[in-house]
């Protein structure tokens, strides 16, 4: 579930930033706007990729399994 809402998240960042640059007149309210967007889809991509916490055995975080995950299939990022 945390994938799913996470993702979708991060593609309804993508929709505003086309509507931010559809939308917006000058070139720093774009600037400032696809930044701020950016940075807050590239978390839900994390989020929802790893998760959010250090708690092992908690249903919001992967992050234990990730690193094993990374360890064995030689991820680098």
């Amino acid at each position: 579930m945390r994938r799913v809402v996470s993702f979708a998240g991060a593609a309804f960042g993508g929709l505003c930033l086309y509507i931010l640059w559809e939308t917006a007149d000058s070139t720093t309210e774009k600037l400032i706007g696809s930044i701020l967007i950016s940075c807050l889809s590239a978390f839900f991509v994390y989020v929802g990729v790893v998760g959010q916490g250090w708690n092992q055995f908690g249903f919001n975080d992967d992050l234990s399994l990730y690193k094993k995950v990374k360890k064995k299939y030689g991820i680098r990022w």
